[in-house]
């Protein structure tokens, strides 16, 4: 299974857009988003936070998890909006063993 690193300007299943991204650390000149980077909602019309989850290989940067495709908009919504990957060139690998 294939989980993609996530940008800034990256969409929800709720069509919100990911705000929040961490300056010089980028994938095709676009800045990585980290656990807890904002998250605006046009459905409940809030400001959300990415939040981790699933299986995925453990990546920090300053001090936060990476942000990769299928993790959640912890927002107001429920269900909460989940991040699409609108990258695909970085990305983590995972099989059964770290799954």
């Amino acid at each position: 299974m294939r989980r993609y690193f996530i940008t800034r300007g990256a969409k929800t299943t709720a069509g919100g857009t990911v705000v929040g991204g961490l300056t010089g650390f980028r994938i095709t000149q676009v800045d990585i988003a980290l656990e807890g980077h904002e998250v605006l909602c046009p459905v409940c019309k809030t400001t959300g936070v990415k939040v981790c989850v699933g299986p995925r290989l453990e990546q920090w940067a300053r001090g936060r998890r990476v942000a990769l495709s299928d993790d959640l908009c912890r927002c107001k919504c429920d269900p909460p909006p989940r991040l699409l990957a609108d990258q695909f060139e970085r990305f983590q690998t995972l099989t059964s063993i770290n799954a």
